[in-house]
């Protein structure tokens, strides 16, 4: 039984349109998420049901600015699930969550994607929660 609001407590992100991955390659989402005001972020990583084959590699960066391709990999010890996230060939619709606590202010996504014939349709969105008592300029609604 849901007796508690969070909808005022989160603020949801694209940080990597739904796409097409056809081919084996690194596909950048070049979007930057700015954390400023929350103190948590988490991913959640899915297919579509457009899913053929291959397996999918969510990599999570980091960075000081807004430019994706200044960010670095974060490393491991800064997921909650300990490694990148792997979407493979067990089938569609499948979603993932990987929690992110590092110290830098944006954060982006890369997807690499490998044994990669026909394709499927990946997406990324980011959550961020825990709004500091600060008012935040990141609020979409």
């Amino acid at each position: 039984m849901a007796t508690r609001e969070i909808d005022s407590r989160l603020s949801p992100f694209v940080v990597f349109n739904v796409v097409n991955i056809t081919t084996n390659a690194t596909t950048d989402g070049n979007i930057a998420i700015d954390t400023a005001g929350f103190e948590s972020v988490e991913f959640i990583f899915f297919n579509t049901d457009d899913f053929t084959d291959g397996d999918y590699l969510l990599n999570i960066f980091d960075g000081d600015t807004s430019n994706p391709a200044s960010h670095t990999q974060v490393s491991a010890t800064l997921l909650t699930q300990n490694a990148p996230l792997l979407i493979d060939s067990s089938g569609a619709n499948q979603v993932f969550k990987q929690g992110y606590f590092g110290k830098k202010r944006f954060v982006s996504v890369k997807i690499v994607s490998a044994s990669v014939t026909v394709g499927a349709r990946i997406g990324v969105i980011s959550i961020l929660d825990k709004v500091r008592r600060a008012p935040t300029p990141n609020n979409p609604l």
